[in-house]
């Protein structure tokens, strides 16, 4: 029955069965020899991994909770200001075409302004000289001697009306003659001395300041030529005051014209930084309500806008002082032949620091007070809307 048994068949069974299981075995003891050689040297890995990335960041939050309950009401509101400037030039760098065109039409806007500066400042550097003109030549008769001539001159400057009276004898008249090339050699043919005395007078409303704003043209100056004319030994009177009266009006006219222009386009600028905060108030609908229902005041959510009307102006003020810069040269070129015909020399000269800073706030308080007035505005539509 062994022997039957063993040529049944089963040994050679049971054979393959020992050796399969030694090898399963074998296999089964190598997989888990295997697994712990990789596991720990995984597993130390990811702990470390996140205690290194979690463990600044406990540290940094608990410091940052603790500076803030430590800042102090002053550290807060600047700290504040700081995040609303921050704010500002991110939302400028986030959509530069359109802080781009905004800042070039506010640019163009305030550049004329700043031209007009220009302008103004030279005209009245050109016009300066011109008060001179504005002096009374009052010319004795040549029939009076020396003596008569200087007490006449005399008497003409003790008029309360006259700042000052230069006396001008016929020998000093002749020799400024002399000087002059153009009429020495007629001078000099004569056998006696033709040019009569003569008294520069300033009247006393001329040199207080310099412009053509007190160029003398009123019927002050006028009525002292009057008087000077009746003086009897006084041959001729004359006078520039009929047409530095028009020249005073022409001055008058251009200066409310410039102020209208300056109005104007004020008013531009005004108009185009309350659309842009407005639309980007409204842009920011749900921000503010969401502060509003925690407690924000209007101060607080208005404050971001503020400084995007602050950023626009400095940003109009530069491209408004280059355009002015290439503006006043072209200017120049094109002034200068015309006044040079005139025996004028003409160049243009920087206003002074005065006026600069002038401007400056003019640009700030358009810009900064629009945006006050759109932020302030839209906010209380949003809060009664919402």
């Amino acid at each position: 029955m062994k022997r039957h048994a063993s040529k049944s068949g089963q040994p050679p069974e049971q054979k393959p069965v020992r050796k399969s299981g030694i090898r399963g075995a074998a296999r089964v003891s190598a997989k888990p020899s295997a697994k712990p050689s990789v596991k720990p040297a995984r597993q130390p890995s990811q702990p470390v991994a996140r205690s290194r990335s979690n463990a600044p960041k406990q540290p940094r939050a608990e410091k940052g909770a603790r500076e803030g309950l430590q800042l102090s009401p002053a550290q807060s509101y600047l700290r504040h200001h700081r995040r609303c400037a921050s704010d500002a030039l991110s939302f400028l760098r986030g959509r530069p075409f359109a802080a781009a065109l905004t800042s070039l039409v506010v640019g163009l806007a305030l550049s004329l302004p700043l031209i007009l500066l220009f302008l103004s400042y030279n005209i009245d550097r050109v016009v300066g000289p011109l008060q001179a003109s504005g002096v009374i030549n009052v010319f004795f008769d040549p029939a009076l001697t020396e003596q008569q001539s200087a007490d006449l001159a005399a008497v003409i400057s003790k008029r309360p009306d006259v700042r000052s009276a230069e006396y001008v004898s016929k020998k000093q008249a002749l020799e400024r003659f002399e000087s002059d090339p153009g009429w020495s050699k007629t001078l000099s043919q004569l056998s006696e001395n033709p040019l009569p005395a003569s008294v520069i007078v300033t009247p006393l409303d001329i040199g207080t300041t310099s412009g053509l704003a007190n160029i003398p043209g009123s019927p002050r100056a006028s009525a002292l030529t009057d008087a000077l004319s009746t003086l009897p030994g006084v041959d001729v009177v004359q006078s520039d005051s009929e047409w530095l009266e028009r020249l005073r009006l022409i001055q008058a006219f251009l200066a409310s014209f410039f102020a209208m222009l300056v109005v104007f386009f004020g008013i531009i600028v005004c108009v185009i930084i309350i659309n842009t905060v407005r639309l980007n108030v409204e842009a920011k609908r749900e921000v503010i309500l969401v502060t509003q229902m925690i407690g924000g005041t209007h101060a607080f959510i208005r404050r971001p806008f503020l400084y995007l009307g602050f950023f626009y102006s400095l940003a109009g003020m530069v491209i408004a002082a280059v355009i002015a810069f290439i503006g006043s040269g072209m200017l120049e070129s094109a002034l200068t032949p015309l006044l040079r015909s005139y025996e004028l020399d003409f160049e243009l000269y920087m206003p002074d620091i005065d006026a600069f800073l002038g401007f400056i706030l003019l640009s700030l308080f358009l810009c900064i007070g629009s945006a006050f007035v759109a932020a302030s505005l839209q906010i209380r539509r949003i809060e009664h809307s919402g």
